[in-house]
């Protein structure tokens, strides 16, 4: 198994293939105690501004507990209210049809499934989810209230950590 990934991985390195986030260049640590002999994996992953909503490469399953900590970046929804980081802007709200409604505009929001959920500058997925987990800024992603995603710029990095729950029995 382990050896299919490392050659999965040069002949993805080699084609130059892959996308700008995703399991292998989101630095997840593939060490033997995060993958298969350990209970935390980790991925430093980048989040663009200007794109819908991001795979991270990371599945969320139910006995995990999955965090995410904002680390560094800046980035804005549009010139006028200016760059700021993952908690987004507390004086603008994010108006019905944005990512999140209600909750701080430009602020990272992370989804599993149907769920939405704020993120900020950290956060834990919420319990009794599983699958993908996007992430994306808060912002009108339809273009409803003017240019959407399209007047957005910079990008975050942030640090995704899975680890197994403790099972109390």
């Amino acid at each position: 198994m382990r050896l299919t990934l490392i050659i999965l991985l040069v002949l993805l390195s080699a084609c130059g293939g892959g996308s700008d986030y995703g399991v292998f260049e989101a630095g997840l640590d593939n060490s033997p105690s995060a993958v298969g002999g350990g209970p935390v994996k980790q991925a430093e992953v980048t989040v663009h501004a200007s794109r819908s909503w991001q795979d991270t490469g990371i599945i969320v399953y139910p006995d995990q507990e999955v965090t995410v900590q904002y680390l560094r970046g800046q980035w804005s929804v549009n010139s006028f209210t200016g760059p700021t980081g993952a908690g987004g802007n507390p004086r603008f709200i994010a108006r019905p049809l944005y990512a999140l409604p209600g909750a701080p505009e430009a602020a990272l929001i992370g989804r599993v499934g149907e769920r939405v959920f704020l993120i900020g500058n950290g956060g834990v997925v919420p319990e009794g989810i599983t699958g993908p987990l996007e992430l994306v800024i808060n912002d009108d992603l339809l273009g409803l209230y003017g240019q959407g995603l399209f007047d957005n710029a910079g990008s975050i990095d942030i640090l995704i950590t899975a680890s197994t729950r403790d099972l109390v029995g």
